[in-house]
């Protein structure tokens, strides 16, 4: 079907998918070059956290779109395009030259900071385009050593010299005005004389001329400009219309060529007619000025006195600081907005509910309840964010990596190469190019990866890391050995990549820090937030019918936790064995979370006939009626053999219920002394803890007091606040 479609019709469906149909004619083009340069980009900010990319001219807008938000911009308008063009001889068609108001629009309002090369065009892009972002003046730069100055003595053949780029239509404007009423005055006079034309991609135009004019030499694509100056003698610009600054003015300048030139040439630069250069506009005055130079070598005084001015207003160390202030002016511009926070969800699983997965929604959550300053980006699976919420005025934006948009992104990027593929145009669009394309559509300065890694992707970014614990190196044998090489490479990676590390206990950031050798200045510990749910207050028949539907009746011991090995299940099992006959006949344990798989050492022990009417297990329960099981509980036992947090401790303190566990890892940091302790590798510490409690009133009515105390440290509010100032640093000290 496609390859039925005229090439007219191909061509209107590019520009209409890939958006150029707004823009110049030269958009597709630029889109072109932008494809060959996506991967260095990506390479580029896979090396170093750049903060600022330099733009070079307002076609250069089609860019902007796939430019992520990490990187200000700062754009060089090497003229006004939309001025020069209007005043050209060859107008553009009315929509191409829209195009072009519509790209230097664009970038005045999209960019932080706008460089300009001369005071004209300062004064042209203020009246012209009313830019948004602070505008300055930077020179040209020319590299002196480089064009080294070397005045011509006469001697070898009498060459006049234009250079510059040989497409762009005031450059072919006046080689064609030069050829067609210049040049045959000079070889009228000069008949010995040859012009040379050096520079980039002559235009068919061009190239067609010279085959039928007299010593004409057309020489295109050099790979050094500087032995062409070399063997001239006296340099033209011919210009009629055009914009900026001709850089190829100071070019011959440096080098101590003579300059005949128009005024329109001579924009933009301090030349003054007899002193550094010639200003000429009739053809028949050019054409006398070049000849005399021809013939009389040029006053050396004409030639120093340009170089001069070059070297005192165009070198690197006067050029080059206008340019580096206008480069920090768009960094502390971008710095001053707000934080765009990036939560990369893609590991959250739906449905499934974990250590990791609640502190994401509690830290989302509790920022959410206060934050209308900074912006947050959340990026996962459609189904993660069916049961989100957000309150009025949390500035987020959601983007599913599944959703439509994604969708629509790889069918549009399929279409439009197969259309390309069809012209025989190079690709549009490249797979780097849609990666640009979607960090720019999640519009974030600083991303967030919570369960202790950055996704790959997203480390060439400014990122923040939670570390939870480094349990593989300590507990080996809980993990299948390619579940350790990969967490040693993505955790470790991740660290030393990030801008800043949050450790979720003291234990951890030490661990992290002799480990993979962080500096402790480049980590803070904040605690877990205490789940806002688990600490309902919960009413007398509230809690009975939760606790009936679930068919449990005081008293019991409640453990909830996964059937991960290092929960330590088999040791709380052994220990209710060891104390059946101690035990009261009504107690029982509880438990909850998944069900134990048949291998799991647990699921044996719950054969034994003590067990079967001691232990019941429940499941996967809600929030609600674990918080109530919470509050019902004899007390928590919790004999997890590590752990990075441990928040069912925190959840039992929020319930009054009193907390046995070990004293390993973070837990005393977290408990303090509102625990009773005990060795849970032991089943007979276990035992003796689950005995000492059930036969001590005034302990656990200590323990249910000092929770409360305890509870005092973990405030949800404070904690938030704190991971919030860490975005602030980062995103800073990024732009700084």
């Amino acid at each position: 079907m496609i390859k039925r479609l005229p090439n007219g019709i191909k061509r209107w469906l590019i520009r209409r998918l890939t958006g150029m149909y707004r823009y110049s004619d030269d958009a597709v083009a630029w889109r072109q070059v932008l494809v060959n340069l996506a991967p260095k980009i990506l390479e580029a900010l896979d090396q170093e956290y750049w903060n600022v990319v330099l733009l070079s001219q307002s076609t250069s807008a089609g860019w902007l779109p796939f430019l992520p938000a990490s990187l200000a911009r700062c754009i060089v308008l090497h003229d006004i395009r939309s001025d020069y063009l209007q005043r050209s001889a060859n107008r553009l068609s009315s929509r191409n030259l829209e195009g072009v108001r519509l790209e230097e629009s664009i970038v005045v309002q999209e960019t932080d900071a706008i460089v300009v090369l001369s005071a004209l065009d300062h004064e042209r892009a203020n009246t012209q385009l009313q830019p948004v972002a602070p505008i300055a003046i930077a020179p040209i730069c020319l590299d002196l050593d480089y064009f080294e100055f070397q005045p011509s003595s006469n001697a070898g053949s009498p060459v006049v010299l234009f250079t510059g780029h040989l497409s762009h239509p005031p450059n072919v404007d006046a080689v064609l005005y030069f050829l067609d009423s210049i040049w045959p005055r000079i070889l009228a006079a000069q008949p010995e004389a040859t012009f040379k034309i050096v520079g980039l991609h002559p235009s068919p135009v061009i190239a067609e001329t010279v085959t039928r004019a007299l010593r004409v030499e057309l020489i295109p694509n050099v790979p050094d400009i500087r032995p062409y100056y070399q063997s001239s003698r006296v340099y033209v610009v011919p210009m009629r219309y055009g914009g900026g600054v001709r850089q190829k003015i100071l070019e011959a300048w440096a080098v101590g060529r003579p300059v005949v030139t128009t005024t329109m040439g001579a924009e933009g630069i301090a030349a003054h007619d007899g002193e550094n250069c010639w200003i000429r506009d009739e053809p028949a005055s050019i054409a006398a000025q070049v000849v005399e130079l021809l013939r009389e070598p040029c006053p050396a005084t004409v030639l120093r006195t340009a170089r001069s001015l070059v070297e005192a207003q165009h070198s690197p160390q006067v050029a080059c600081p206008p340019l580096a202030t206008q480069l920090k002016v768009a960094a502390s511009r971008r710095r001053q907005s707000p934080p765009r926070v990036l939560y990369d969800l893609r590991w959250l699983v739906p449905g499934k509910v974990g250590g990791v997965e609640q502190m994401t929604r509690e830290l989302v959550d509790e920022i959410a309840s206060f934050d209308r300053t900074f912006e947050y980006r959340f990026q996962g699976h459609q189904r993660v964010f069916r049961d989100w919420r957000f309150p009025s005025g949390f500035k987020h934006k959601v983007v599913c990596s599944d959703g439509p948009a994604a969708r629509r992104m790889a069918w549009r990027d399929g279409l439009v190469n197969q259309l390309t593929a069809e012209l025989a145009w190079p690709p549009l669009m490249s797979p780097e190019l849609r990666a640009l394309e979607w960090y720019t559509r999640l519009d974030f300065t600083v991303v967030h990866g919570l369960p202790c890694l950055v996704h790959p992707d997203l480390r060439r970014f400014p990122s923040v890391v939670t570390m939870h614990d480094l349990q593989h190196l300590h507990r080996p044998e809980f993990f299948s050995p390619a579940d350790i090489t990969t967490r040693e490479r993505e955790y470790r990676e991740s660290c030393h990549r990030a801008s800043h590390v949050i450790c979720t206990s003291e234990f951890t950031r030490q661990d992290v820090h002799r480990r993979y050798g962080i500096p402790l200045d480049k980590m803070t510990t904040i605690w877990n937030l205490p789940p806002r749910q688990t600490g309902t207050n919960l009413g007398p028949t509230t809690l009975r019918r939760l606790l009936q539907g679930m068919g449990i009746k005081p008293p019991f011991f409640f453990y909830p936790a996964a059937p991960w090995l290092h929960k330590n299940h088999r040791g709380l099992l052994d220990a209710m064995l060891l104390s059946d006959r101690a035990l009261p006949a009504d107690y029982k344990l509880v438990m909850t979370g998944q069900p134990f798989s048949a291998d799991h050492p647990a699921t044996s022990l719950l054969l034994d006939p003590r067990l079967r009417n001691r232990v019941v297990h429940l499941g996967y329960r809600s929030t609600l009626e674990i918080t109530a099981l919470y509050r019902a509980a004899e007390a928590l036992i919790f004999p997890s053999l590590f752990e990075g947090f441990g928040m069912p401790i925190i959840e039992a303190m929020q319930q009054g219920c009193p907390v046995v566990c070990g004293q390993h890892t973070c837990l005393s940091e977290i408990a303090g002394d509102a625990v009773l302790y005990t060795d849970v590798a032991s089943p007979d510490a276990i035992s003796a803890a689950i005995l000492r409690i059930i036969g001590d009133d005034p302990l656990k009515a200590k323990l249910r007091q000092s929770g409360s105390v305890n509870l005092r440290r973990f405030d949800r509010r404070s904690l938030a606040e704190k991971t919030r100032a860490i975005y602030a640093s980062v995103h800073a000290e990024h732009f700084d």
